[in-house]
């Protein structure tokens, strides 16, 4: 028997939200094993050592008092299982002594009916109070490819969060206002979702506090990257520095994460350039990238290999492509501790290299198709005969197409991989 904390976030929600999930089990053909208990969590209704496993969803966030609440889930869970839980928490980086910090906090707090928020670590140390063993615990935020308040950000557009973008906000304001005022809501509806809109400001500004630098040596990208980032509405906290990552412009113990995306694999010198990237990054700080590597299926005594090889390598401007255990072993020779490595090619169940390959179709991939490829070159050529494309576009457009191709039949021959991820530490001082 598994048990799963639940809250509402406003006692006149709790009565609606307990009919709402009783309807959501029936919908999904679960009402006959799944049901729903109204209770404090506090005080739960139920023996000692009944359930199997308890589990609590941004639920145990808003207990008044976080030992007591373990203490009474550590009574109802049987000896030797386990307690999982999602929690809101602030992190080490909240400085209590920051009045935008404590406003910020304030916000997350009214607006979700929370009590002080708690920060991590006085959440483990309440589970110990409480008497479990704390087997895992992880903020995963830390290294997220995407942030966790994107559909709550107004500065993020798209029809699944229109509700949260500024004019989503503007045309519900309006309507709770009608609504109020014809009878249809509540009195009081207006502040209600006016406090609301805060704590998803809150909760975006909280979560929203990292700083990202990006490292580029072209001119055009490091443009084209600051536009994107000011539609994206990020341009405030992420900004370029145009420079060579092999001498980057940074003091030591810089950076609290670093992370490369098929870019270190254009450095003439794996251990050179992760030596630089080791020097920039503070200690005990994690460096992650996706590199592209040849395999160890690679044979360099295999002709059609080497001209395989041989085309990555021209299309794409990269030295000499390396095998994966070779940046394995850059790592090590660079000072980091590697924490993981894996080819995510193998056993994805979608190849990488689809949406280059000419013999698969779709409005998505369409440029890469042999029709495609085959308007691309004769457009190319007009443009270029009439002098709106520069010379040798045809020569460049020739070569991208190899290169393709060869990207396309490494991936199939499995020698290369343009996923291959990895996850470096570098020590503590003390360490």
């Amino acid at each position: 028997m598994i048990l799963r904390s639940l809250c509402a976030y406003y006692n006149i929600c709790q009565r609606i939200k307990l009919l709402a999930n009783l309807v959501l089990n029936r919908i999904a053909g679960v009402d006959e094993t799944c049901d729903f208990v109204k209770a404090d969590f506090m005080k739960m209704p139920f023996p000692d050592n009944s359930f199997d496993a308890v589990y609590a969803i941004a639920a145990t966030c808003h207990a008044p008092d976080a030992v007591g609440c373990y203490k009474e889930i550590y009574r109802v869970l049987k000896p030797g299982q386990c307690f999982a839980a999602n929690e809101w928490c602030m992190t080490d980086a909240f400085d209590p002594d920051n009045e935008e910090h404590r406003k910020i906090k304030a916000e997350i707090e009214l607006g979700n009916g929370l009590p002080d928020v708690r920060l991590t670590r006085q959440c483990l140390e309440a589970l110990k109070q409480a008497g479990f063993q704390v087997v895992l615990e992880k903020d995963l935020a830390v290294d997220s490819p995407l942030s966790w308040y994107l559909p709550l950000d107004k500065s993020q557009f798209s029809l699944s969060n229109f509700r949260s973008t500024a004019v989503g906000r503007f045309i519900t304001k309006y309507m709770v206002m009608a609504l109020e005022k014809v009878g249809v809501a509540p009195k009081g509806s207006q502040r209600v979702q006016a406090f609301l809109e805060k704590a998803s400001d809150g909760l975006v500004a909280g979560g929203n506090s990292t700083a990202v630098t990006g490292l580029n040596n072209n001119e055009y990208q490091i443009e084209r990257g600051k536009v994107l980032n000011r539609i994206a509405g990020v341009d405030e906290t992420c900004d370029f520095v145009k420079a060579d990552f092999m001498k980057m412009p940074f003091p030591d113990n810089s950076f609290d994460a670093v992370y490369a995306i098929a870019a270190t694999c254009h450095a003439p010198d794996a251990v050179e350039c992760y030596k630089e990237i080791y020097r920039v990054l503070k200690p005990g700080q994690c460096f992650a990238a996706n590199e592209w590597c040849m395999t160890d299926a690679f044979d360099p005594d295999n002709e059609e290999h080497r001209k395989i090889k041989a085309e990555i390598e021209l299309g794409n401007g990269l030295p000499d492509v390396r095998l994966t255990r070779q940046c394995l072993e850059a790592l090590k020779q660079a000072g980091f501790e590697v924490v993981s490595e894996k080819d995510l090619a193998v056993d994805s169940p979608l190849s990488w290299y689809l949406p280059l390959d000419k013999s698969q179709f779709s409005l998505n991939n369409f440029r890469s198709t042999a029709v495609g490829r085959f308007i691309t070159k004769y457009t190319v050529m007009a443009l270029e005969k009439v002098g709106v494309a520069p010379k040798g576009s045809q020569r460049v457009q020739a070569f991208l197409e190899k290169a393709s191709d060869g990207l396309v039949a490494g991936g199939k021959k499995e020698i290369f991989t343009a996923v291959y991820f990895f996850l470096a530490r570098k020590p503590h001082l003390d360490d």
